[in-house]
């Protein structure tokens, strides 16, 4: 498995591939922004889908372009549906955007999905925003908006609950104590890096 991080210029969002070499097929996390390295990249592979941690504008920004070059399907909580589709919920409305969306594919969780010889693990992680998930593989864990190597994901915007993302937090440390975390911002860092600020961080919420 090898995973690419492209940097949106904007709001330095984390956009992921995740790549399974030996079949030339992928999945596109996150695509904030149309990054021509990103478009590059997928150009000659296999695009299986582009997976959607949550709804947030600068974590979709990119979408529609990558969907018209490779028909890949849009993947996203059943939670945030309504966000992708409006802007003012998804925040596109106060940046200009206008962003609206309709997925192809609307998870529970629980879900297993198959790019190539890769198998991802959905788990449903609410709290930054009702239908956040972070994507577990192979020891990483692609956590969104939801963990940050050094700090946690906002409560406080539409839909945002602190009390059910310290739950979500406290059921990855237990579930997922050794994974390496690719965040929606900033740099990768081992979980168990994470644990040693969580007691600090949850006294915030």
């Amino acid at each position: 498995m090898k995973i690419t991080r492209y940097v949106s210029s904007g709001m330095l969002e984390n956009c992921y591939v995740v790549e399974d070499e030996n079949n030339k097929v992928c999945a596109v996390i996150d695509p904030g922004d149309v990054i021509d390295e990103l478009i590059d990249h997928i150009n000659g592979l296999n695009v299986g889908y582009i997976m959607l941690t949550h709804g947030h504008f600068d974590h979709i920004g990119g979408v529609q372009k990558i969907k018209a070059i490779t028909s890949a399907p849009v993947v996203i909580h059943n939670g945030d549906v309504e966000m992708l589709k409006d802007p003012m919920l998804n925040l596109s409305a106060h940046v200009g955007m206008d962003i609206s969306l309709k997925p192809d594919i609307v998870l529970n969780g629980g879900e297993l999905i198959a790019v190539g010889e890769i198998t991802i693990n959905v788990v449903h992680t609410p709290g930054h925003t009702p239908g956040s998930v972070c994507y577990v593989c192979d020891g990483v864990m692609f956590s969104g908006d939801t963990i940050f190597a050094q700090s946690i994901g906002r409560t406080d915007f539409v839909g945002g609950d602190s009390k059910k993302i310290k739950d979500s937090i406290e059921m990855m440390i237990k579930l997922y104590p050794d994974v390496m975390l690719y965040p929606g911002h900033g740099e990768s860092a081992m979980m168990r890096e994470f644990v040693k600020n969580w007691s600090t961080l949850k006294l915030i919420l």
